[in-house]
Order: C-alpha cells, then structure tokens, then sequence
C-alpha cells in the first residue's frame, strides 16, 4: 500500500511538473506588437515605441528631365542617404515616368518649384550647398522627438504588410500617419550636365502611399498610443520590383514632421 502511494504521489509531481513546463512563454502584454495571444507566461520579449529615438526624412523634388538633378541632385541624395543611417531620401519625381498625383500634392504643400529642391522634413534648403543640408539633418537628428514607432512587416510577393505602434507625448489631435513606398533600383534615362544617360540608377523613389494622401491619415491615440495596420500591393504599381520596395512610415502634426522609420525587409 505504501508503495502505490508513493508511486502516486511522483507520478502527481511529475505530471504537474510536467504541465508548468509546457506552458508556453512569450509576450503576454496585449498594448505589445510582440504579443502572443497563446502565450501564458511572459519572457520579456513585449516591445514598445522607443522614447528617444529621431530619424530625419529628406524629400528631394526631382525629375529624369532636369540636368542638374542627374548630377548634384543625385549625389547629394546619395551622399546624405549614406552618412547618416537613420535618415531616408524620399525622390519626388515631377513631370516624368515615375511621377504621381501625392508627389505633386507635397510639391504643393512644400511650395517647392526649383529642380532639385531639398527638404529635410517641411524645411527648405534656401542655400543650395550640401553642408546645409548636411547641418539641417544634423539638427533634425539631435532634436527631441513627440512620437516614435515600434513596428512588424513583411513581404510576401507582391503584398507589403506591417503593423506600426506609434505613441505620442502631448496632445492626440492633429496627428496623420503615412505609409510611403519608396523603390531603389530603377534603370531609366536621366538627362544630365553631360547629356542623356540611358543607364542611370534611380533610388529613392516616392511611388505610392498607403491611402492615397500625400500626409496619410488621420490617427487617433488612446494613452497616447495607436496601431495601425497597412497592406500595400504592390502589383498595382506599375514596373515596381517588390524586392527593391521598403516602405518609410512618417507621423505628421498639422502637416509638420515628427518622425519616422523606414521598414525593411
């Protein structure tokens, strides 16, 4: 008798200890994108918008039929691109094959009319020199940020999906997020100083925005925190190479920058 309790008893510790440890972990936070909604013990892995974080956006107002576009313009585009990692280059074509109706709204609301124009955020370079627009993204980088995002994405195919958490200090109105999909990669004719180049390399491209606005939409926050999902295809944008697409998220207040963060694959 007192053998089967025995047995009893670690058969009853096993099977309990058995249970705990199929319990599976993950983030169990629900306000997380890391949240795993089977998840019964939480291992740290929940994530959150980050509070200190500033990225700077550059928007060049470009186009294939402008000489001096092909030359500085697009070294600059790429120099700034490439010194400073937590900037993106968004190349607003006007007038060309690559030009859509959004592009032509900023040009509007950033009252550009020079080829090529820079822009860090709303901000125009007044001086054409790269210095300037090397100091203007400087200051934009070691500003203070109101918003900032964490996110998830992927890309299947044609089909771009993500889900950006964005959370905000101040106040919640005024707010629009915009979801930009930007192409590298493109080989297209760019008139330049020297004449036409049919081989020339496009980057940076502004193809399309997830609602068709050029600021996105509006965005309401809950404790200072909203999320957003977005699906993009991509098929319906015509000549785009999906694997050469990311897409860059920026957080406008009443048509200012805020922030930003290029999704990647």
């Amino acid at each position: 008798m007192k053998n089967n309790k025995l047995l009893s008893a670690i058969l009853l510790v096993a099977l309990v200890a058995g249970f705990s440890s199929c319990k599976k972990k993950g983030c169990t936070d629900p306000n997380s994108l890391a949240y795993n909604e089977e998840a019964k013990k939480d291992d740290g892995s929940c994530t959150y918008p980050t509070s200190t974080t500033k990225n700077a956006v550059v928007f060049e107002f470009t186009g294939t039929w402008c000489p001096y576009c092909g030359d500085y313009g697009g070294t600059w585009a790429t120099d700034i691109d490439n010194d400073n990692t937590k900037t993106d280059v968004v190349a607003v074509h006007i007038n060309d094959e690559f030009s859509v109706s959004i592009g032509e709204d900023l040009q509007t609301a950033f009252n550009s009319g020079g080829y090529p124009s820079f822009h860090v955020g709303e901000e125009e370079i007044s001086q054409l020199s790269y210095n300037t627009l090397s100091n203007l993204v400087s200051d934009e980088l070691g500003a203070a940020s109101t918003g900032n995002f964490d996110y998830t994405y992927s890309l299947e195919g044609n089909t771009m999906t993500a889900s950006v958490q964005t959370k905000i200090s101040g106040t919640g109105s005024g707010y629009t997020l915009a979801a930009y999909v930007i192409e590298n990669g493109q080989v297209a004719e760019q008139n330049t100083n020297s004449g036409p180049d049919a081989n020339y390399v496009h980057n940076h491209i502004l193809r399309k925005e997830a609602n068709g606005s050029a600021f996105g939409a509006d965005v309401a926050f809950t404790d200072g925190n909203n999320v957003t999902d977005f699906s993009i295809d991509l098929s319906s944008i015509s000549g785009a190479v999906a694997a050469n697409c990311h897409l860059l998220v920026v957080l406008w207040k009443d048509g200012v920058y805020v922030n930003s963060t290029g999704l990647l694959q």
